[in-house]
């Protein structure tokens, strides 16, 4: 009887071990055929300006601020400078395409979007007055783009105005945006009729550059003879092809710059002789103008001189 009771017990043990293997199975059946949702981005979308940590270009050594003096370079001599232009390259790649270190792109740092997405920007500083800046509906992300340009404009002032003008740029945070959540995400210009030194100016022939000595030089341009001119005009300046006409007849001080820069293209017998000529020149109008009682000085009030000449 006892044997018969264990037989039965081990048969029925075998059907719930059966029918509970089955139950799991369809179990995990269900489970695999479940539809599993992706992981979808739950963080915040960030942007930055892809200039702010460039280092080491040719225009400065910068990484959140950018210095541009209208008298160093020709493309810069003009009523109003767009950044955008596309004659502003630095030889940096972002993207597919070279642009000036000094285009205000602003990049995202995640996932694009099927839509177009605005951006905001604060700008404060006295460059304001001289900058011209898009209107806010031009501040966004285009559908399907990880970028923008931010087409800002600067606008020279007269010769005279010397003074260094500061925008700074910043990104903020909105809706669609964390603007503030990048390292880089604010940017300085730095700009006007800076007078720096020319990016070309030999101390072993003209001596210690200043800003009142590139004025003397100009206008010392301006008045002299065509006897004086003529070795310039006619054997030396030639040799530089891109030495504009006005230099001969009303130049300016853009002139000088453009002048000294450009003899880096030359030899140094020709820029050698290039400045011995122009300090000559230079020299004689000094030596005028303090005979007739109205010396040009510089800022200090001291003579203007050409030691090394």
């Amino acid at each position: 009887m006892k044997e018969n009771i264990d037989r039965h017990m081990e048969k029925t043990n075998k059907i719930n071990a059966r029918q509970l293997s089955i139950i799991i199975g369809l179990v995990l059946l269900m489970i695999g055929c479940k539809k599993i949702e992706p992981i979808h981005y739950i963080g915040e979308s960030a942007i930055f300006f892809s200039n702010a940590g460039i280092k080491n270009t040719a225009w400065s050594d910068f990484s959140d601020t950018l210095t541009v003096s209208f008298f160093n370079d020709p493309r810069f001599q003009r009523d109003t400078v767009d950044l955008s232009d596309p004659k502003f390259e630095s030889g940096r790649l972002f993207s597919a395409n070279i642009q000036f270190a000094g285009n205000l792109w602003v990049y995202l740092s995640d996932r694009v979007s099927s839509n177009d997405r605005p951006f905001e920007v604060s700008l404060s500083g006295s460059g304001l007055k001289t900058c011209i800046v898009p209107s806010s509906d031009q501040w966004f992300i285009p559908a399907d783009s990880v970028r923008a340009i931010l087409d800002l404009k600067f606008v020279r002032p007269p010769l005279t105005d010397t003074s260094t003008y500061l925008l700074k740029v910043s990104l903020k945070d909105n809706q669609q945006f964390k603007g503030t959540l990048h390292e880089h995400s604010s940017f300085v210009y730095r700009f006007g009729n800076i007078p720096v030194r020319p990016l070309y100016w030999d101390e072993a022939f003209a001596g210690k550059f200043s800003f009142n000595k590139a004025l003397a030089m100009a206008a010392a341009f301006r008045e002299a003879s065509e006897l004086e001119l003529d070795p310039l005009k006619n054997i030396y300046l030639p040799l530089l092809k891109e030495i504009p006409p006005t230099l001969f007849s009303e130049a300016s001080v853009d002139d000088i710059y453009n002048m000294i820069n450009l003899m880096s293209k030359t030899g140094s017998t020709t820029k050698r002789n290039i400045y011995r000529m122009a300090i000559k020149i230079t020299q004689d109008y000094l030596a005028r103008k303090a005979s007739m009682g109205t010396p040009v000085s510089e800022a200090d009030g001291t003579a203007i001189v050409f030691p090394n000449s």
